[in-house]
């Protein structure tokens, strides 16, 4: 295939393969993609782009981009990998019994959605 702007949304995946109109991404030396997606678990975006990066190389990883946007995995590969990384906890939304304990220790404390986006749904804790 020649260079062309083919969107992910405009696909289907099927057998394992993922198709654009009547030609096969799978059959790519590479797929390049810059765009916004759902980045939720299990979406159709990044299902699309992990099964498709079995046979071609997909440029943003989409593993890679699925850690680097989740809080929880990302803080867990740094610190794994040696880079201090302040303190975190990861909570069930329904256990909030579990932060009282956090918040005597602590003082105060930043909450932030494991999936937030730019800011949105951070608070500030302060005992």
């Amino acid at each position: 295939m020649a260079l062309q702007y083919l969107n992910i949304d405009r696909t289907h995946v099927r057998g394992g393969r993922v198709y654009h109109g009547g030609g096969c991404l799978n059959e790519l030396d590479l797929y390049v993609w810059y765009a916004q997606i759902d980045r939720g678990p299990g979406s159709y975006h990044l299902e699309a782009l992990r099964t498709l990066s079995h046979d071609t190389r997909v440029v943003v990883d989409p593993e890679s981009f699925s850690a680097g946007v989740d809080k929880y995995r990302s803080h867990l590969l740094l610190e794994r990998a040696g880079v201090r990384v302040p303190d975190t906890v990861l909570l069930h939304q329904g256990n909030v019994s579990a932060v009282e304990p956090v918040l005597a220790e602590w003082g105060r404390a930043l909450l932030k959605p494991r999936l937030g986006c730019f800011g949105q749904g951070v608070v500030l804790i302060d005992d």
